[in-house]
Formats: C-alpha cells, sequence, structure tokens
C-alpha cells in the first residue's frame, strides 16, 4: 500500500543540486507516478511508484532527456514497460470517459486500479480484491475498472466502481484528462 493522499513526501536532489518537489500523481494506466519538479532549474523527474510491475522493477523518468533509469540510476533500454512510462512525454489529449458509481461512504479508502493494456494484467489484478476485501475492513475500496471487467466486481463492501471507457489497447498511451479525472 502507498499513502498517495494528503501528499507523497519523498526527497530527491537534482544534478544542479536544486531538490524536487512533488507536483502531481500521472495516472497511465499499468504506472502511477508521482511528477516531480526541481524548483532551481524545472527538470522534471516521473517516478512509478511501487505498483503491480513497478514493484518488481521499479523506474525513474526524465522527460526532458527521455532517460529511463532504475532505482539505482542505471539506464533500462526501451521494453515493454519502459515505453509505457515514455507514453507519459506525448499524451493524447483527448476527452476520456469516467462513469462514478458510489456504492457506500467512507473515510479513508483504499484504490485498486485494474487498468492496463492485457486483458490477463487487468483480470489479475481483479483477482486480488477479495483479499484485499477480506483484510481491509476499515477503508472502503475504490475499484478502477474498465468496463469488460465491470461485471466480476462484487456490490458488497466495495466503496466505488470507476469505469473508465477505454479498450485494453488504449492504454498503450497516456491521456491526461483521465489522470486529471482519477485525481
Amino acid at each position: 500500500m502507498i499513502q498517495i493522499k494528503p501528499l507523497i513526501s519523498t526527497k530527491y536532489s537534482c544534478h544542479c543540486g536544486g531538490i524536487f518537489s512533488f507536483s502531481e500523481l500521472l495516472w497511465q494506466g499499468l504506472h502511477v507516478c508521482e511528477k516531480l519538479v526541481c524548483g532551481d532549474c524545472s527538470n522534471l523527474r516521473i517516478n512509478s511508484l511501487p505498483v503491480n510491475q513497478a514493484g518488481i522493477e521499479r523506474y525513474v523518468y526524465y522527460p526532458d532527456s527521455g532517460i529511463v533509469s532504475d532505482t539505482e540510476g542505471n539506464t533500462v533500454p526501451d521494453n515493454w514497460f519502459s515505453l509505457k512510462l515514455k507514453s507519459i512525454a506525448k499524451p493524447l489529449n483527448e476527452p476520456v470517459e469516467m462513469n462514478i458509481e458510489i456504492i457506500k461512504k467512507y473515510d479513508e479508502v483504499l484504490i485498486l486500479n485494474t487498468l492496463d493494456y492485457i486483458y490477463g494484467h487487468s483480470l489479475l489484478f481483479l483477482l486480488n480484491l477479495q483479499r484485499i476485501i477480506r483484510y481491509e475492513r476499515k477503508r472502503g475500496i475504490i475499484v478502477i475498472v474498465q468496463p469488460m471487467l465491470k461485471w466480476l466486481i462484487p456490490r458488497k463492501d466495495i466503496a466505488e466502481i470507476w469505469t473508465v471507457n477505454l479498450g485494453f489497447q488504449k492504454f498503450n498511451y497516456y491521456y491526461p484528462d483521465l489522470s486529471h479525472k482519477i485525481n
């Protein structure tokens, strides 16, 4: 679990000697990222938060240079995972339809993001829902899902269902409108 609200408090130094400050969360689909900006040189740093595959392969992306590195600073070549992160630099500025269904109000919530560009990945993320329901009795659960998987979500013990009307292949890209709506 990662706390994303009220804010993420991380400190990173920039190559110029300045400090990166948290700017916003970016929801690419497969990647959930924190966008950081250097207070001195305005350099951007995008950290992929350790959820899903990023729990194993944490990447850092510098959009100005196009470099993706691992947490030790080693450059990562283009691969299926890093290319999705790089899509943040070339956003698709199209509106994205998202429907929010509120089932029950909670003071604290967990977000289960099942958005992905592969059906099997999304299904695996969704299969974790039963375990989360079993162990999270105090918090509500918000499930972010694509329409074709919505029918698999139980109504009991769910706070909200956010249905994003995009097909799987659409999650090869980054949609600022979707990121804004989720935030």
